[in-house]
């Protein structure tokens, strides 16, 4: 079952940077299926924002609350030992 989730992102590092963040911290989320592989998509950059979309499975309905909640959980966690400040 795929979910999604949209994170904004201050521009004050680089897309390619902020991106490698994010697969980081989907790749140290437990819950979430190996394969396959979540993912990490660029939707739109301007002077305020680098909006993204963290796309990833999991096994069951049942897993989609709990995923979501360790996701945000690792992003904010990964985001601010990076630097990163949210939009």
């Amino acid at each position: 079952h795929m979910q999604s989730v949209v994170i904004r992102v201050a521009p004050t590092r680089t897309p390619s940077m902020v991106t490698g963040v994010m697969r980081e911290a989907l790749a140290s989320c437990g819950v979430l299926m190996r394969s396959p592989e979540p993912l990490v998509a660029l939707k739109s950059i301007d002077a305020a924002t680098i909006v993204l979309e963290l796309s990833y499975w999991v096994v069951t309905p049942a897993d989609r609350i709990p995923a979501r909640n360790e996701v945000l959980d690792v992003v904010y966690r990964h985001s601010k030992t990076a630097g990163l400040e949210f939009a």
